[in-house]
């Protein structure tokens, strides 16, 4: 159809030159939604590996237990964040009381009464406390002090509880505790008062509840996954 003031030929021309740029206007969007596909495509895939790599340092995965290292055979120092994290990699709470201000000064690993310990000895500006955790075959009704290598029974000491776990108390300077669980005793030994120690034993059992937890966890899902690596790319 003529529009008016129109001759038949640049009619002509003006329907040619609208079919050259309908095939145009297809590859124009044709080739912007296969650039938008590639670029979501990238984006998921980088966050996806970024994201697994943080879910995995995170420790998110059940480590192996820790009886199934069988001790050292004598004192072997670690002092390093590396070595803690392989430890804790391997089913140790190894508990810092962080929250307290304190921080590693000594980290040993050995045995006590033929079981796998490492003994961790914690400073801050007012306390020293002396951690040491046995994991393997332990005895949660008669445990093993690890500041002596005799079972509880023997050494007559006050029998207690604390958030749910058995607990013997040596009642003198510098105070000392052993807490039991089912499958890892703490003896714990501080300079500070009986009140810190209390505490301290709490914050104690509460970094092994946590370890309990983390090892039970379950992967993150997919879209998680990626989400946490875009939010760590992006910053």
């Amino acid at each position: 159809m003529l529009r008016e003031g129109e001759t038949t030929l640049s009619s002509l021309y003006r329907n040619v030159a609208r079919a050259r740029r309908a095939p145009h206007r297809r590859t124009v969007i044709f080739a912007t939604t296969v650039a938008l596909c590639v670029t979501t495509a990238l984006l998921v895939g980088v966050g996806w590996s970024v994201g697994n790599k943080l879910n995995s340092s995170g420790g998110v995965n059940t480590p192996p237990a820790a009886a199934a290292w069988n001790g050292s055979h004598g004192m072997i120092k670690t002092a390093t964040e590396t070595d803690a994290q392989s430890l804790r990699a391997e089913g140790w709470t190894l508990p810092s009381l962080a929250s307290e201000g304190y921080q590693v000064e000594s980290m040993v690993q050995g045995e006590i009464a033929g079981q796998p310990m490492v003994v961790i000895t914690l400073v801050n500006d007012q306390h020293s406390v002396e951690i040491i955790e046995q994991r393997g075959e332990v005895n949660p009704n008669n445990p093993v002090d690890g500041a002596t290598g005799l079972p509880v029974s023997a050494e007559g000491l006050h029998e207690s509880a604390v958030e749910g776990t058995q607990l013997w108390v040596v009642r003198s300077e510098p105070w000392r505790a052993v807490m039991a669980r089912d499958d890892v005793v703490y003896t714990v030994t501080t300079d500070a008062s009986p009140s810190t120690l209390s505490r301290t034993l709490t914050l104690v059992a509460a970094e092994e509840r946590g370890r309990v937890t983390m090892v039970g966890s379950e992967q993150d899902g997919f879209g998680t996954t990626v989400l946490d690596g875009l939010r760590e790319i992006i910053g």
